[in-house]
């Protein structure tokens, strides 16, 4: 193995968030090609090179072997900059903190879909069965498959869209006769005007690599004409960014119920629901906002 660059060891700090930059290993090749943005994410070509100079050389191997082109090649021009233990930490901590949800869902889907079934979102009030039924329906960001598993029986045909093909694998042994394809929202990989509904709970985001404007772009593309799109978020600054493009909002009275995972249960779930801020009571018991939009 030809070396990237010279590496400047630096341990996962003690205590940590248990997923670290090294597990960008995860991440797979048509990933990392189609969809591994940092820039979008507010990381510098310089930040992505110092985290990787600290990650063990076969993780810097993979990420800028299948990075696209012209990001590995600027964040490999930033390979041989003076630089410390201090300052490359740093850079990790960055990276960490973006993609460790990535990290997480293709390298733990297990576990991934452990913390997806703790909370019951207000399915039935934001996509009512109804509504869908005997209609060609899309989920974006499906996951293992939750809204799938819900209009299964009703929707005339179910398409299931995500980036990590472990999750896809779960939702097909759930919904056998759903048609799952890997992909995003930045690249829907359907043709134009092909589904009368999407949908979507707790995937999009405002970053153009995980959403954005050209999310709901491509949203529109793949709509007949006089086709619904829904999309529920959990976080008030996508809703926010929801409002500021003219998408209309959906009072939801309803909120996503959560229960507490046994003590016992995998470090990695426990701190998947402190990233998600869930605080729970006494009995066990939480619930957080969502909010629907949808998009004409």
């Amino acid at each position: 193995m030809t070396a990237v660059w010279e590496a400047v060891p630096v341990a996962m700090p003690r205590g940590g968030g248990l997923l670290w930059v090294d597990d960008l290993c995860h991440l797979g090749p048509d990933y990392l090609a189609r969809y591994f943005r940092p820039q979008h994410q507010g990381i510098a070509p310089r930040v992505l090179a110092l985290a990787l100079r600290g990650a063990a050389p076969e993780v810097a191997d993979h990420v800028l072997a299948h990075a696209a082109p012209e990001l590995a090649a600027a964040v490999r021009a930033h390979g041989a900059v003076d630089t410390n233990r201090a300052e490359v930490l740093q850079a990790q901590l960055a990276v960490a903190s973006v993609y460790f949800w990535e990290m997480a869902y293709h390298g733990y889907p297990e576990v991934y879909e452990r913390f997806s079934a703790r909370q019951q979102p207000p399915l039935d009030e934001m996509f009512p069965p109804e509504t869908y039924r005997g209609r060609t329906v899309l989920d974006v960001g499906t996951g293992g498959g939750r809204l799938l598993v819900h209009l299964d029986g009703h929707a005339a045909e179910l398409y299931g869209i995500d980036p990590c093909p472990p999750l896809l694998g779960i939702a097909g042994t759930k919904v056998p006769g759903a048609i799952l394809r890997e992909g995003g929202f930045d690249r829907l990989p359907l043709a134009d005007a092909s589904v009368d509904a999407v949908i979507s709970h707790g995937a999009y985001q405002i970053s153009e690599e995980r959403g954005g404007l050209a999310g709901l772009a491509e949203i529109r593309r793949v709509l007949r004409p006089g086709g619904t799109a829904r999309i529920a978020v959990a976080k008030a600054e996508t809703a926010r960014h929801l409002r500021s493009t003219g998408a209309t909002e959906i009072p939801v009275r309803g909120a996503i119920e959560w229960t507490a995972p046994p003590k016992t249960e995998d470090p990695l779930l426990h701190h998947l629901l402190r990233l998600a801020r869930v605080a729970f009571g006494e009995d066990g018991r939480a619930t957080t906002p969502v909010w629907l939009f949808e998009v004409g």
